[in-house]
Formats: structure tokens, sequence, C-alpha cells
């Protein structure tokens, strides 16, 4: 059987069964790695050695972006020896082996003088409101342009994290993304990008997160000049122009913007949440969170991980209490 057709088919398995984000992003890299090269195979003559030069073809990328490709294919090829008992030969080509002593990449942060330095160079208050909450609320980018007036709940003087926003470059076509609906709450259509607006990813990321009040001053400044504006609305989009949400490219540009005046090393935009966590961990002196795993499971409420990820993330900044346990059990 020709591979294309049964990718056709392979996409709607797909639909029926990953979030809409993932479906598009594994339609986005089938086009771009794995079709140009395969389309007009027939699946039951591909051989090894084929799978094999296609594969070498992905070593210039990343251990774990290569790994997700081939991931992809190899999904593909399950799914197709499920369905007409064709062998997936993949499973005869090694995987890539990960460098086991390559240095994992440690994330950049932002001390709290540095924010600070940051915060002097941004005059526009709702630039100013952005980047207090990427940092002090330790929030996606997804979710800051993805809250909606109304997730403002005053009386608890937090937001509330209930949709995230998410990008795919090159998407596809139109038809695909009418699939979507019903799957979505929204998406908008920018040139080639498309931005997904859904439910967070996990469980975990639907949460309720309390303003500092520094937060709660810049964002009620905020709301009182966006409020006064004609049609507003409570389901408008906090952050972004009348009736438009931030788009991803927005946020860093002014990001790069206000680092380059402060004088700040470059970091990515999800650094500053690393920052902001880092931030929490060295200033936290709760006595009742003394316990390193209290603490990883107070600050994975807050930020929408689970404990495991907060010690695999952040693991390294939590105060050591083995030799208190020791201490302890010393008889």
């Amino acid at each position: 059987m020709q591979f294309k057709a049964i990718y056709e088919q392979y996409l709607n398995y797909c639909l029926k069964r990953l979030k809409a984000g993932s479906y598009l992003d594994r339609q986005t890299i089938f086009k771009q790695f794995i079709l140009p090269y395969f389309e007009h195979f027939e699946i039951e003559n591909i051989t090894r050695q084929q799978l094999k030069d296609w594969q070498e073809c992905l070593e210039k990328y990343s251990y774990k972006y290569k790994s997700k490709i081939r991931g992809f294919l190899y999904n593909f090829l399950k799914f197709a020896e499920s369905e007409y008992g064709i062998p997936n030969g993949l499973k005869n080509v090694q995987p890539f082996v990960k460098d086991k002593y390559k240095l994992k990449r440690k994330a950049n942060v932002y001390s709290d003088k540095e924010f600070l330095r940051l915060m002097t160079k941004i005059e526009d208050l709702e630039d100013r409101t952005i980047f207090n909450m990427l940092y002090l609320c330790q929030l996606r980018k997804g979710e800051l342009c993805g809250l909606t007036w109304n997730d403002w709940l005053l009386d608890k003087k937090c937001v509330d994290i209930n949709k995230t926003f998410s990008r795919i470059n090159n998407y596809g076509d139109l038809e695909n993304l009418e699939k979507l609906k019903g799957k979505v709450i929204n998406f908008y259509v920018t040139g080639k990008v498309v931005y997904i607006l859904n439910l967070p990813k996990s469980p975990n990321s639907i949460r309720q997160v309390v303003l500092p009040t520094s937060t709660y001053k810049l964002l009620s400044e905020l709301y009182n000049v966006k409020s006064k504006a004609k049609g507003f609305a409570p389901t408008d989009f906090i952050f972004g122009k009348h009736k438009t949400f931030l788009k991803y490219t927005t946020l860093a540009n002014r990001f790069e913007k206000y680092r380059k005046s402060a004088r700040l090393k470059k970091i990515r935009i999800h650094d500053l949440r690393h920052s902001g966590v880092s931030y929490l961990i060295n200033t936290y002196n709760n006595e009742q969170a003394k316990n390193s795993l209290h603490l990883a499971y107070i600050i994975a409420e807050r930020i929408g991980d689970n404990v495991e990820q907060v010690l695999n993330t952040y693991g390294h900044l939590l105060n050591n209490e083995q030799q208190t346990l020791i201490d302890k059990i010393n008889i």
C-alpha cells in the first residue's frame, strides 16, 4: 500500500486521539521531514537501508528533536502494522544514542536584582504588568497570553489559569484546521502560523495563582485604563490590542528591547518563569516549609507542575535535608 494513502488514515486516527496542538505538530513534522522522503513509496517495499539513510539525514538536529521525528514515523509504521499487518521496519534500525557526556543545559535565570533592573527600563503599563506576572507569578507565556479579564478573581486576589495558547508554525491548510472545531476553544491564523487557545495540557496546570501586591496593583491600574475602551467586555484578553491577544513574537520583541536596554544577559521568555521560581526558593523562610519535599509541593501547586518535575528542575536549589535526617537516626 502507498505510504501517503495510509498516512491520510493515520491522520484521522490521530485526530480522534490527540489534542489539537499535538495533532497539528505531528502533521507539520510529517510534511517537513517524512512525507518528502517516503510519500511515493509502497510501505511494504521500504528497506532497512532506506530507513537508515533517512535517519542519517536527521543527525544535524538535537537528540531530543530528531528522536521526536523518528518517534512519529515509528508510531505511523506501528499503525500500518496493526491495521494491515505490514512489518514495522524501523524496529530493526537502531535509534539515536544520547551523548551521556554532553552537559545538560542549565536554565539561565535572572536574580531579583537583575529583574528589578529590567523593570526600571519598562515604562509602559501593560508591559510592566506582563513582565511582573511572568516573573512573580511564574506563568508560562501561553497561560499569560490566554488570560481574559474574567479570569481575574478580585475577591481572591488571584488569576484563574484555565486555558493556554500554543503556537504551531507551517501548520498546513485551513481544511485541516476546520477539523479541529469542537476540540479547541478557538484558533487564530496569522500567515503560516496558527495560535490555538485550548485547555491546559495537564490537570495540574489548571490552578488559581495568588497575586503579589505589586502585581495586583499593576493589574488594577491596567483594568482602569482598558475597561474605559469602547466595546470593552470581561471576555477580552488582558494583554494585547483591543479584542486581540498578545502574540509570542510581539512578546519576544518587547522583552529583547528591554533586556538590551538593561544590559542583561540573553535568556528565553520561559526562563523568566525559572527565575521566579528560583527567587521563591531562595527567599522562602516559612518554618512549616523547611523540608524540601514540602516546599517542592507548594511550588508545584503554584506553577502548575507536579512535585517530581519541580525536584528535577529545581532540586539543586532546595535545602539539603539529608544530614538533618541522618542526625535524627544516628543511635
